[in-house]
C-alpha cells in the first residue's frame, strides 16, 4: 500500500451528545508548502464548522447523500483499469490496422473526441 498523502478527519461520538474531532496529515517532503497550508486551513475550517454549526453540516450532508452516490464505496485506484476484450468476429471485420491501442492514443488539438 502506498504511503498516505493528504489529511484525514476522524469524528468520534462522545457521551452527552458531543463529538471528538481528530485529524492529522502527511505529505511527501516535496509537496508545495502552499498546498500543505491550504489543506491545514481547510481542516481547521471543518473543525470550526463541526464545533459551531453541526446542524448545518448535517443538513448539507443530507442533501449530498440524496443527490449523489456518496454512500456507494469508491473502487480503489488499483481497480481503475478497464479491460476490454473485443469479440473475435469484430476483430475479423475490423482488421488489425483499425485497432487503436488506447494506452498509446493521445488526441491532438482540434480533434473531436
Amino acid at each position: 500500500m502506498a504511503n498516505f498523502n493528504g489529511v484525514f478527519i476522524e469524528l468520534c461520538p462522545r457521551g452527552e451528545g458531543t463529538i471528538d474531532f481528530r485529524c492529522g496529515y502527511s505529505f511527501p517532503a516535496d509537496t508545495d508548502p502552499e498546498m500543505v497550508e491550504y489543506f491545514k486551513t481547510m481542516v481547521a475550517g471543518v473543525f470550526g464548522m463541526v464545533s459551531s454549526h453541526p446542524d448545518d453540516l448535517v443538513a448539507v450532508g443530507e442533501i449530498v447523500r440524496t443527490v449523489s452516490d456518496f454512500d456507494v464505496p469508491q473502487a480503489p485506484e488499483e481497480d481503475a483499469e478497464v479491460v476490454f476484450e473485443a469479440d473475435e468476429e469484430l476483430l475479423k471485420k475490423m482488421g488489425a490496422d483499425k485497432i487503436i491501442d488506447l494506452n498509446k492514443y493521445k488526441p491532438g488539438p482540434g480533434k473531436k473526441h
